[in-house]
């Protein structure tokens, strides 16, 4: 809660190249606390020459790029940089993110699904799928939840399409799981998927597993 302390001994850490990423997370962050973007745009430049691959840091890039309303200019570089190395996952999930964060879903889910090709294991590839038909159940079911109490028929309607996408959601959030046995946010998704389906099975089947990580723990 003290940015301009942070900032201090964050910049200490940089000139002594101290060797974490989330350096130059927090100093840029501490940056946009002091209202300084010019600086946090530096500064998150500095980090991904230093830690190129480094998803974090690449969200913090494109967090800045969207604070500032450059959404386009990120996606022309982007998909740039993935034509010229389109073995790298992080920049699908990148671009992926973007356009999930302008509500282009359709589009989102191409590129997160890229991204899993190219790196099977990525969990937030496989998270963030499964997150998009999450949010568009609730807002079906909030929709549904705000109609009168006379309009039956439509009540139903959007709830059955609530229903649909939290069908939809489940696999993307099970493979999650399957690389992130712990992940609490996802653990929580599928146990209220699971219930709201009626999936008793899985849901049964979800609680044996999380007794047998807690008895190994």
């Amino acid at each position: 809660e003290n940015p301009d302390v942070a900032a201090e001994y964050l910049a200490v850490c940089v000139e002594v190249q101290f060797d974490d990423p989330r350096v130059y997370t927090f100093y840029n962050r501490s940056a946009k606390q002091l209202g300084d973007t010019i600086r946090a745009f530096e500064i998150v430049k500095m980090g991904r020459e230093r830690y190129p691959d480094d998803l974090s840091l690449l969200l913090e890039e494109a967090q800045l790029y969207l604070e500032t309303d450059q959404k386009e200019l990120l996606l022309e570089s982007l998909i740039k940089a993935v034509e010229a190395d389109p073995d790298n996952a992080n920049l699908y999930f990148l671009i992926g993110k973007t356009y999930d964060d302008k509500k282009e879903y359709v589009v989102a889910e191409e590129y997160y699904k890229k991204a899993a090709e190219v790196k099977p294991d990525f969990f937030e590839a496989y998270y963030n799928i499964g997150a998009i038909y999450v949010n568009q159940a609730a807002e079906m079911q909030a929709q549904a939840n705000d109609l009168p109490l006379n309009e039956t028929d439509k009540y139903n309607e959007l709830t059955d399409k609530a229903g649909e996408y939290l069908e939809q959601a489940v696999p993307y959030l099970e493979k999650a799981l399957e690389v992130k046995p712990d992940d609490a946010p996802t653990i929580v998704a599928l146990k209220e998927a699971y219930t709201r389906l009626n999936m008793s099975d899985k849901l049964e089947k979800l609680k044996k597993d999380l007794n047998h990580l807690e008895k190994r723990a």
